[in-house]
């Protein structure tokens, strides 16, 4: 995977290509086959060394059970061991259970484990959302498997390093890399993170999730977290979620072209964008895109990730995914992007029914916008729709970009509005294009 500097973007054609089979698992068909439709002081609970529980043969509770609770934030951490030596349990549905000091149930918490392996042990962090004046004195946990199966090679595909804790004016933050060792992209994983002291003792930490990871590959992940104090030993643990989808290699990947894409840094923002084409003869929905912020030492500042809504066939858009703010303590270096083709879909426009008419740059060094008209060409109304800005310097690299959200369009209906831009130059940019388009959940006619 290539990383460009943030510094200086040089001109590049970038795309994944990615080939090989599925593992012995099953699979779900080509994606682009069909359409888709004020703080109080903390309180912590020391692990109490137990007899680990088994609620069912071969799946144990470990003894470290641990909570913290930050005023109404009840964060739980619990830990799982599959003692099987080739049944994987599958779709764990675990509930954690939060009690007061006189015994009373206050809340719970469920989520479900796609699959845990053979002799894995994986950590699990939730969040329960309490009532005010609520203390918790205890947490029980408990599950429910849907299956145990024997899956033939199919193992924990997935590796976590470069964890790194950011501390960012009081907002915490845990980082790294996740690689997946499979020839499968996974998407939908939810990833705990859990943050130690020296004496092994859990001090914090949280949960998130990662939106796609393809085949042999690796994306940051950056989970914002809960903290006593600053760790001194941080483990991921990335898991499948009853919601994870898996697909094999295939065509489909080359679909949609990433033909450019830069971000730059300003004061404490990085920002920019990317060019993207439709090389299919038919319209594309939800291709998503997953951006990942380095420092100089490959460690993770900030991750973003979203949703092209819709792309016709051959259309080039340019897309901003808008600014992300890493952590003070973090020095961002380069960028990775990744772009995952959508779905084939079907829509009643055979076109982007909007085009751009006017745009003029608003030099400012502290909040530099762009003012844009778009018009929309239909003699209906049209809904929801969505305005891009690129900034290319004089070598054509793009330096700079954002986007924006006008109101709803008449028929035949024109609209003015601000694009605040990330840009770190103090001239105006030497080419400026803009893109405007319908999102998936726009409405004609309405």
């Amino acid at each position: 995977m290539s990383k460009k500097p943030i510094s200086f973007i040089l001109a590049f054609m970038a795309f994944i290509l990615l080939v090989g089979l599925a593992c012995g698992i099953p699979k779900k068909a080509d994606p682009t086959a069909t359409p888709k439709p004020p703080t109080e002081e903390v309180v912590t609970q020391e692990p109490t060394p137990k007899v680990p529980v088994t609620l069912e043969s071969g799946l144990t509770l470990l003894d470290n059970l641990t909570f913290i609770q930050d005023d109404t934030t009840l964060t739980t951490f619990i830990f799982l061991k599959n003692n099987e030596p080739e049944n994987t349990f599958v779709d764990v549905e675990y509930t954690v259970h939060a009690y007061d000091a006189s015994g009373a149930q206050v809340d719970n918490d469920s989520s479900t484990v796609g699959y845990i392996f053979p002799g894995q042990t994986i950590g699990l962090v939730n969040e329960i959302w309490l009532d005010d004046g609520i203390i918790v004195d205890s947490i029980t946990v408990d599950w429910i498997i849907d299956s145990q199966e024997v899956y033939p090679g199919f193992e924990d595909p997935f590796e976590t390093s470069k964890a790194l804790y950011l501390d960012d004016d009081g907002w915490y933050y845990l980082t790294g890399v996740l690689t997946n060792k499979d020839i499968v992209t996974y998407t939908d994983l939810r990833v705990s993170a859990i943050g130690y002291d020296n004496a092994g003792k859990i001090v914090g930490g949280g949960y998130g999730y990662v939106d796609f990871i393809p085949s042999d590959d690796y994306v940051g992940m950056s989970v914002s977290s809960t903290f006593t104090s600053a760790p001194d030993r941080i483990e991921f643990y990335p898991a499948f979620t009853s919601w994870t989808s898996y697909f094999e290699d295939g065509d489909w990947w080359n679909n949609i072209e990433v033909i450019d894409y830069g971000f730059v840094q300003s004061d404490y923002e990085v920002g920019g964008g990317m060019l993207v084409k439709n090389i299919s003869d038919t319209l594309h929905e939800d291709s998503q895109y997953y951006l990942t912020v380095y420092d100089a030492d490959g460690y993770v500042c900030a991750v973003d990730s979203g949703y092209i809504d819709l792309i016709w066939p051959g259309e080039t858009l340019g897309v901003s995914p808008g600014a992300s703010y890493p952590p003070e303590s973090c020095t961002p270096d380069n960028v990775d992007l990744i772009v995952m083709p959508g779905d084939f879909s079907e829509h009643e426009l055979s076109a982007n029914p909007l085009v751009v008419q006017d745009f003029t740059y608003q030099n400012d060094s502290y909040y530099p916008t762009v003012s844009v008209t778009i018009k929309n060409t239909l003699s209906q109304s049209v809904s929801d729709p969505m305005v891009y800005v690129l900034l290319f310097d004089e070598a054509g690299d793009i330096v700079g970009g954002g986007n924006g959200l006008p109101e709803d369009l008449e028929a035949n209906g024109t609209q003015t509005l601000e694009v605040y831009v990330t840009y770190a130059g103090t001239e105006p940019p030497y080419r400026i294009e803009v893109y405007t388009t319908i999102t998936t959940w726009s409405e004609i006619g309405q």
